[in-house]
């Protein structure tokens, strides 16, 4: 039998995820951001009633409360009640180790800016009334308080669900919950209009302005307004306090690990994993240096500045986005929950525990996002999917989800595994939650994996993009390269080219034909990655047949006809122009490249012919498959 991957799951380069049937799922707990933030959009679901209520009374008989004092002392009451409930929810927060201080604005903040908008709202109540008039005071009074109820009923509503989202996952008991206050205020507005003998503020104009105080109230409260909107770098404690577990986040070789975030102007997430290779014995690890092995100020986004990490272009869906970037310095593909003692000395594999770091960062920072969008190149495609399950179980049950690997097929040896996978740890690390996944890491393929995934989160939409050669020193083909074969021909990275090739197609497809909501983007060349090149926004293949990857993306969020399965039928290599003025299109030199751009020319052995590279940047597989036969024989234990 020859050697291979009867069972592949991943080394250090990228993937993505996908989803089909749901399965049984644990329901987690109520975690204490979640109820802290619960009960301060309750409470301002409180205030907001009793501000209209004060109202209410006051419009009933305005002579009664000569400046309005009786009023505004009811409102000042019910500040008072607020900010009680705000530093206590703070508090309690605190105590259980979790962040809900900076995930909300303040209690003074949050008054003023509920004052400001029942104010607002009782300008569009009271427009055009007649304080003279009884009956017209009678009508507005009662759309006052039937206003106060819609506004405490839709909060309570989100209240609920911010609380345990688990428990709603299709947000149904969400949409209930405000239907039925809407639905309440449409029936007291009815009752009250007739009373009026000015003609009544219109009831679409007075449920606009309460929903705005609504969804005002969860940006205010959800997304820590006061984080800087350009990226920053955190650098945790040595002990992080998470879910009643004391995590020490570090790097391979000891030293301090850090992430980046930046806060967005739109209720969305992005999680990205950052790649840098991997390694599992002393040779990897200590002579050959096969992957990144530090985080710092080095691994900020913008130093980046192409493909979706420009921020500035306004092609790219993830701008405006919250983003935290789970920096990479563990060599273990963002999985590693083990400090490994090789010849030369001990790496921590750390990889899954500094994602949980960043994961606590998100959950206390970044409560209720409307989408999530997990990714990670190269290594950190398969932190993505690994990631991920945890993010979908519990973090964000609820938000609209897409998953997409970039550059980490899978495709690995199965004395790899057997001989090295549990260096690493990640035996303890599987989501074992997930059907399919609670078996030894040796028994898992990476069709395994990613089908079990998907079978477990149907409503989640998932995704692998890699090119059809993969390239370069750090690419999909090298690493398999270095599996196979004596450290004497590593740097001929091209060796296995055709046979990784090979079987990527047969992994993608069987993923594909196994889990309905999996889509794959197989594009021409030999470029590792694509999340920093600009090709994404114009790279369109060698014969122009494929769609750009950037609406293909887009596609996928929508759930459009447009995400289908993309395979390129002219494989060759692709250079494209990175930034300038031709940003994305093809080109031969950095001459090609307008406005200071540069020409990216897919990876080439240093001599050619270096078969399948062929001049011309033609790259020649003969017919070729996976050496185990079929890919069922090869994926299936």
């Amino acid at each position: 039998m020859p050697t291979i991957f009867k069972r592949a799951l991943s080394i250090a380069v990228a993937t993505a995820v996908v989803a089909v049937i749901i399965p049984q799922q644990t329901q987690a707990g109520a975690y204490p951001t979640n109820v802290c933030v619960s009960k301060k959009i309750k409470a301002a679901g409180k205030f907001c009633q009793s501000a209209l209520i004060a109202w209410a009374k006051y419009q009933a008989n305005p002579a009664a409360d000569t400046g309005g004092v009786k009023r505004d002392a009811a409102i000042a009451k019910a500040a008072t009640k607020l900010a009680s409930v705000w530093d206590k929810a703070n508090q309690a927060a605190a105590k259980k180790n979790a962040e809900c201080t900076v995930t909300s604005v303040d209690a003074e903040t949050a008054e003023a800016d509920l004052r400001a908008a029942v104010d607002g709202l009782q300008a569009v109540i009271r427009a055009g009334g007649d304080d003279n008039d009884a009956g017209d005071r009678k009508c507005r009074s009662k759309i006052f308080k039937a206003a106060g109820k819609l506004c405490s009923g839709l909060l309570k509503a989100q209240s609920k669900h911010i609380k345990v989202p688990g428990k709603d996952r299709d947000r149904s008991k969400l949409a209930a919950g405000r239907d039925n206050a809407t639905s309440k205020f449409t029936s007291a507005y009815a009752k009250a209009s007739p009373f009026c003998s000015a003609p009544a503020p219109a009831e679409a104009s007075v449920t606009a302005e309460v929903t705005t105080i609504e969804d005002d109230t969860i940006i205010s409260t959800t997304t820590s307004p006061s984080l800087p909107t350009v990226f920053t770098q955190e650098i945790p404690p040595t002990t992080v306090s998470y879910k009643g577990e004391d995590l020490s986040p570090l790097c391979s070789k000891g030293t301090p690990y850090s992430f980046f975030y930046r806060r967005g102007t739109v209720n969305k997430l992005l999680m990205y994993y950052q790649g840098g290779g991997a390694c599992w014995d002393n040779t990897t690890c200590w002579i050959a240096n096969t992957c990144k092995q530090e985080a710092g100020p080095g691994d900020n986004p913008d130093l980046v500045g192409t493909g979706f990490a420009d921020s500035n272009d306004p092609r790219n869906p993830f701008k405006d986005w919250h983003v935290v970037f789970v920096s990479y310095c563990t060599c273990d593909v963002h999985w590693g929950d083990n400090d490994k003692r090789y010849n030369t000395g001990v790496i921590h594999h750390r990889g899954r525990v500094n994602a949980k770091v960043a994961e606590k960062f998100a959950r206390e920072h970044f409560v209720a996002p409307d989408e999530v969008f997990v990714s990670g190149s190269s290594a950190g495609a398969y932190g993505t999917i690994m990631n991920s399950t945890f993010l979908l179980e519990e973090v964000y049950p609820s938000a609209q989800f897409e998953v997409v690997g970039d550059a980490g097929a899978g495709v690995i040896t199965e004395t790899w595994l057997q001989n090295y996978i549990d260096n690493w740890g990640v035996s303890k690390t599987l989501p074992k939650f997930v059907p399919g996944m609670d078996v030894p890491a040796q028994d898992l393929s990476i069709v395994d994996v990613w089908t079990s995934v998907a079978n477990a989160y149907p409503n989640a939409r998932f995704a692998q993009y890699q090119t059809a050669y993969d390239g370069s020193g750090g690419g999909q083909a090298a690493f398999y390269n270095v599996m196979k074969n004596p450290i004497t021909v590593w740097t001929q990275w091209w060796n296995e080219t055709c046979e990784w090739n090979a079987c990527m197609t047969d992994f993608v497809h069987t993923i594909a034909s196994r889990a309905p909501n999996f889509r794959y983007y197989t594009g021409p060349g030999s470029a590792h990655t694509i999340w920093g090149l600009d090709k994404l926004y114009e790279d369109t293949g060698p014969d122009g047949s494929m769609p750009k990857f950037v609406d293909w993306v887009q596609s996928m969020r929508a759930g459009d006809a447009g995400w289908v399965n993309v395979e390129c039928t002219d494989c060759n290599q692709v250079d494209t122009c990175q930034g300038g003025t031709d940003k994305g299109f093809t080109c031969a030199t950095n001459g090609d490249c307008g406005g200071g751009g540069t020409c990216f020319l897919d990876p080439t052995p240093p001599t050619l012919p270096s078969p399948p590279y062929e001049p011309g940047r033609v790259v020649n597989c003969p017919p070729t498959t996976c050496p185990c036969g079929t890919i069922v024989n090869c994926s299936t234990p």
